[in-house]
């Protein structure tokens, strides 16, 4: 739902058996592959499960607790490594040592259970996203959530997604996670990706940011468009207008602390919560109401001042 380098929002089994459990444990490793591939329109996408990684320190750190920081910075910091995923400031809170590892087992265990629905949710929202809107090879690394994040994660139907760096998307995983709001989420992410590859630099501002989480909903929504997430529309005419008005006010600011004020909402500026979702939401369908013949790779492609412009959202002097 998030772009992770402009905003904070609120991971992974190898059993060691002998003797005549050989073949049990052989069958429970093909079970949970730790990745799988694909292509779709000559674009690769690589899918990387941590569940085995998790399992295998939760293992580790039950047999020694005492060691757990170090054995989960080796075991799944060095499986983000060993897959390719760059550090991050982030890293430290995203993929945090988890404090409850009961909870983080049976959340682990019963995400084994559901390996195939997830999966197969991501590649078809892959697939649909790669028809229309063709881009580089990816890499998708799908962690489950942290119990510590229960509460942020029902906020979002208990799926989040990342781009951590180009070409890298994360998805957090809650057992209770909705499938339909994880393919909106693998499609909106997915613009994402090919949105920064288009785009020569991308200025991190209110104004940028808003008309990026726009076309990311809009484009999820073309290819689910019974699928209406929470963050997406204003609840009411007067949320809408103190949206409108903080956002004319700080539409160029490239500040991280206002940026993510357009994320959480602050209730004494009267930002409502998600308003650059929402803003750019509606800017982004406005634009294309009347701008009909454009493809969805050229939208993808425009710049960020075509959609300000007589939008609504712009003071006059901008």
């Amino acid at each position: 739902m998030a772009n992770f380098k402009v905003a904070a929002l609120v991971f992974l089994i190898l059993i060691s058996l002998t003797g005549c459990s050989e073949k049990n444990e052989e069958i429970e490793k093909q079970e949970v592959e730790p990745s799988f591939s694909f292509e779709q329109k000559e674009q690769e996408f690589t899918v990387v499960n941590y569940l085995p990684a998790m399992e295998e320190f939760i293992k580790a750190a039950e047999e020694n607790p005492d060691n757990k920081d170090e054995l989960y910075k080796k075991i799944v910091h060095g499986s983000l490594r060993d897959h390719g995923l760059g550090y991050s400031i982030l890293e430290e809170w995203i993929f945090a040592v988890p404090f409850d590892l009961a909870k983080l087992e049976a959340s682990v265990t019963e995400l084994t259970e559901q390996k195939e629905q997830y999966e197969e949710a991501i590649k078809e929202a892959l697939v649909l996203s790669a028809d229309l809107l063709p881009g580089e090879n990816k890499t998708i690394h799908v962690f489950p959530a942290l119990p510590e994040f229960a509460r942020s994660m029902e906020e979002v139907d208990y799926v989040a997604g990342f781009v951590w760096e180009k070409g890298d998307m994360v998805l957090l995983l809650d057992p209770r996670f909705n499938e339909d709001s994880l393919k909106q989420t693998v499609a909106h992410e997915y613009h994402h990706m090919v949105y920064e590859e288009k785009q020569n630099n991308v200025l991190f501002t209110v104004a940028e940011r808003t008309v990026m989480e726009g076309k990311a909903d809009v484009f999820a929504k073309i290819i689910y468009p019974d699928q209406i997430p929470p963050w997406a529309s204003f609840s009411s005419e007067y949320e809408k207008a103190n949206a409108i008005e903080n956002f004319k006010a700080f539409n160029q600011s490239a500040d991280p602390e206002i940026i993510i004020e357009f994320h959480n909402g602050n209730p004494v500026k009267q930002i409502p919560q998600w308003a650059h979702y929402k803003i750019g939401n509606d800017m982004v369908q406005t634009y294309l109401s009347e701008h009909p013949e454009m493809s969805i790779p050229e939208w993808t492609a425009l710049e960020t001042e075509a959609f300000l412009k007589n939008s609504g959202y712009q003071d006059a002097e901008q």
